[in-house]
């Protein structure tokens, strides 16, 4: 990183850890970036709690970051030849008609008809006594596969709704395939062969020592706690980890053999405006060049992205969720993205 755009970081960095710092006093806010194969992490809050020393070693839930590491888990399979991304779910979910016009691609790309949010299904779901529900969508398994029996090919893939459902759909077909369960197939075909040893669902004795408790406001959140849909938004990690996969994703890990397995995710599978792409996974500003996803649970935030032109990127991880405040790991990745771009080109 040269001079002058390591400087325009550090400024930028110092100013949003204070700035978030003063209004979130139980904040632990941690932000990491990779340029190159250069890694910088900083953070801010009281780490004496935890049996570690550094910022880059604490846990916190991710939230929807896991969506990458499901649709990454579907590059490896397509890679393989296991299975193809625009094979029909009707010949993987026995629910559905043989000929079913969904694909894997739809389920990835939120293109497959299934909503985000139903205020008539939310209110039935209160009268419902006898389903439970994981609490990040208003659907179960056989309620999700039940609805895509529905779609037809002249609606499927024509339009952008971001589902938990569908992508948690996606997760369970995945590890239903591959005869395990989703936590271990993501440590099977990613966090393992890329030594990600702090990315899981379940902590070991050690890692709890080491996990930032969430906050909605100034209380202490439950964890979550995903049965139906882990690949929606279960996982737990560090800003070391994070920063692992996010420089495979960029191609600047020394593993190259995996990021042409996920380059497949960083296409343009689905276009909703003029300015903004889907991916497998990934969102894309078109203008801007930027990849990134952001995720959210009971009492964290996170936010994950990178500009592919000045191979530089960002991960930043909060134990606050508190959606009425500007200021948050979205908003501050977007800026040190912009950051990075302009400041590269000046450089």
């Amino acid at each position: 990183m040269s001079p002058y755009l390591s400087q325009i970081i550090q400024s930028m960095v110092n100013r949003n850890l204070e700035n978030y710092y003063n209004k979130h006093k139980e904040s632990v806010l941690v932000i990491g970036t990779v340029y190159g194969n250069e890694r910088r992490v900083y953070g801010i809050g009281d780490i004496h709690p935890y049996a570690t020393t550094n910022y880059s070693e604490l846990i916190y839930e991710i939230g929807s970051i896991t969506k990458l590491f499901t649709s990454s888990l579907l590059a490896h399979l397509h890679y393989d030849g296991f299975l193809d991304i625009d094979d029909s779910l009707g010949q993987y979910i026995p629910l559905l008609p043989p000929d079913s016009p969904v694909t894997f691609r739809h389920l990835a790309t939120h293109t497959s008809g299934l909503p985000g949010k139903q205020i008539w299904k939310e209110i039935t779901n209160l009268l419902d006594h006898d389903q439970n529900r994981d609490s990040c969508s208003v659907f179960s398994l056989s309620e999700a596969a039940f609805y895509l029996r529905r779609a037809s090919a002249e609606k499927v893939g024509k339009t952008y709704r971001y589902s938990n459902a569908g992508i948690g759909l996606l997760g369970h077909i995945l590890a239903t395939e591959m005869q395990t369960s989703y936590e271990l197939a993501v440590q099977d075909m990613i966090t393992i062969p890329l030594e990600m040893p702090d990315t899981s669902i379940h902590l070991s004795p050690e890692a709890k020592t080491r996990l930032v408790p969430g906050y909605t406001g100034h209380r202490i959140a439950p964890p979550i706690q995903l049965k139906d849909f882990p690949g929606t938004g279960a996982l737990r990690s560090t800003v070391s980890d994070l920063l692992t996969f996010l420089s495979v994703h960029m191609g600047v890990h020394p593993n190259r053999e995996i990021f042409d397995i996920y380059s497949i995710t960083q296409k343009n599978h689905f276009q909703k405006k003029n300015n903004f792409r889907v991916g497998l996974g990934w969102h894309q500003n078109v203008e801007e060049r930027h990849y990134y996803h952001s995720g959210g649970t009971h009492g964290y935030r996170s936010f994950i992205g990178f500009n592919p032109d000045h191979a530089f990127g960002v991960v930043i991880l909060s134990n606050i969720r508190n959606p009425r405040i500007r200021l948050n790991p979205t908003s501050i990745g977007m800026e040190l993205l912009q950051a990075a771009k302009y400041g590269t080109k000046k450089s």
